[in-house]
């Protein structure tokens, strides 16, 4: 199954991920033949591209499963032991100069790792330069060199006055002007037209499905946008050939279905999918009468196990809706909601558990990941700058939670929080920084001790993939590894014994997990994901 391809003139990178190994292969475009040049491996590889002068091919190898750190590999187009040329890349990926002898991309600052820089370099990755740094939560998620050599187009999203924008910085001055604004676009990966009229992009609607990613275009220098593509697809890369004739796009669709089963998991044949699903909800959470809440694009719903009965509790075209949960007590479901009324914000919200009675709990500019307290007085959530708040079931004003600002932790990688049951411990996922590189840890924090309760660090199973939870009578925590691309619980104890496995799924990914709220079933949203590459061609005279 392809996951990603570059195009040249006369070929296309792609990588191949085949029973949860990942290896790369070039296509000759004309006679449609396959040559392997990268050897299977249990790895993660993203952004292939072509050297200019097409001798190189150019990628980024995960340095682990959550996909917080990479390097940037190259290895000559006819296959070969591919060479480390760059530690610590963003995931953003690279671009070249358009005589291809110098190439840009964004990395972690190794002083300051709250920040990331944009930085040039020769193409063996020697001669680097910093063109400019930002923080992290408003660096660039995507950065394309221009035909004249000029400027860098930089993907920026969440501004203050915009959903996303393209910015061009000038390279002589490092001078940065806004070449388009988008208030119902999330911009994505981006490519020039060689000519240097415009700039392909993918993206987002937000009044769309999930995750429904498009192909659109940007003119130069006049920032008018248009659609190239316009169905229920998912396009996930974007390359032009040189004749400026062909587009080569991954074109894919992804499915989620829930799981309901036992508190211990399972090590047999895979159970049976549950009653209640909805395709569109990116996330789930669990009631107290052990309903079922999907959240997505546009709506949050409440569905009977059985999938008897479903209700819809907020619905707001354009809007998202992510991690719904039921607070103890059976009155709230605390959720996120983003773009509400156009805003731009991403806040927590409560509303009774018939819908009824909606209100905002917070005020910050992204405010994610709730968790109620277990007398159900304090919902806990943290902020993309990675602090740890909570706020009033009742609202007010939010407060950093003791002990959960860590020195040395990097905050764009904090993950959770979590409560356990007693209501004792709180834990969270947190990128601890070194030289450059984000190793993650278990942050373990007793609450209600004190302005500065004691707090420890477990280091998880190197293949974690994903976000923590724990179990019910709170001795362990949980949380999806990956091996040779399948997404499977693990469990490990806090008590420093050794770890296991708690499910026996054969292929796909974990979008999330959470435990019923009497302790006695374990939800498992997984998601699938069918992908090919796709040409797209203009079969036109003009340009």
């Amino acid at each position: 199954m392809p996951q990603r391809s570059h195009l040249d003139a006369k070929y296309l990178v792609i990588i191949v991920d085949d029973k949860g190994k990942q290896s790369l292969w070039l296509r000759n475009v004309s006679t449609k033949s396959d040559t392997q040049v990268i050897a299977p491996a249990d790895t993660l590889y993203s952004r292939p591209v072509f050297s200019k002068d097409g001798n190189y091919f150019y990628f980024l190898n995960s340095v682990n499963k959550i996909q917080t750190s990479f390097d940037l590999l190259r290895s000559p187009v006819l296959g070969g032991v591919p060479q480390v040329v760059v530690h610590n890349i963003d995931g953003s990926g690279i671009t070249f100069s358009p005589e291809g002898q110098r190439m840009a991309y964004m990395r972690l600052n190794d002083r300051d790792m709250e920040k990331l820089q944009l930085v040039t370099a020769n193409t063996d990755g020697s001669d680097s330069k910093i063109l400019a740094e930002f923080q992290e939560d408003t660096a660039p998620e995507a950065i394309a060199w221009s035909p004249d050599g000029k400027q860098i187009a930089l993907t920026v999203s969440q501004l203050s006055d915009a959903l996303s924008a393209i910015q061009l910085l000038e390279i002589a001055s490092g001078r940065v002007q806004t070449l388009a604004r988008f208030n119902d676009l999330y911009m994505g990966e981006l490519v020039w037209l060689p000519d240097g009229r415009g700039l392909l992009a993918n993206y987002m609607d937000r009044s769309g499905g999930f995750p429904q990613i498009q192909i659109g275009i940007i003119s130069y220098p006049g920032g008018q946008f248009r659609s190239v593509t316009k169905d229920a697809n998912i396009y996930t890369t974007l390359t032009i050939s040189a004749d400026r004739k062909t587009l080569a796009t991954v074109q894919g669709t992804y499915s989620q279905t829930l799981y309901l089963l036992p508190a211990a998991g399972f090590g047999g044949d895979r159970p049976n999918p549950a009653p209640a699903q909805n395709k569109d909800s990116g996330m789930f959470g669990r009631a107290t009468n052990g309903d079922i809440y999907f959240a997505g694009v546009g709506s949050l719903l409440r569905i009977s196990p059985d999938g008897g009965t479903k209700t819809t509790l907020l619905d707001e075209p354009g809007s998202q809706f992510w991690r719904p949960i039921g607070c103890p007590g059976g009155r709230y479901v605390v959720f996120v909601w983003g773009d509400h009324q156009h805003s731009n914000r991403i806040h927590l919200w409560r509303t009774d558990t018939d819908g009824s009675n909606p209100k905002q709990l917070t005020n910050g500019y992204r405010d994610i990941i709730p968790a109620c307290s277990p007398n159900g007085k304090w919902v806990y959530y943290s902020q993309t700058t990675g602090k740890i708040m909570r706020v009033a079931i009742d609202g007010g004003e939010s407060q950093l939670v003791p002990g959960t600002d860590l020195p040395g932790l990097v905050g764009p990688w904090v993950i959770g929080p979590w409560i356990s049951r007693d209501g004792k411990l709180l834990t969270f996922l947190a990128g601890k920084g070194d030289q450059g590189r984000v190793a993650q840890n278990i942050v373990l924090v007793n609450l209600n001790v004190g302005p500065q309760p004691p707090t420890r660090m477990i280091v998880p199973d190197p293949r974690i993939s994903g976000w923590l939870g724990f179990t019910p009578n709170g001795e362990a925590v949980v949380y999806p590894v990956r091996e040779n691309g399948t997404d499977n619980l693990w469990l490990q104890p806090l008590d420093g014994s050794s770890g296991h496995q708690i499910t026996n799924f054969k292929s796909d990914s974990i979008q999330m997990f959470d435990f019923s709220p009497d302790g006695k079933t374990l939800g498992v949203l997984r998601s699938h994901r069918q992908s090919d590459v796709i040409l797209l061609h203009d079969t036109s005279d003009s340009r």
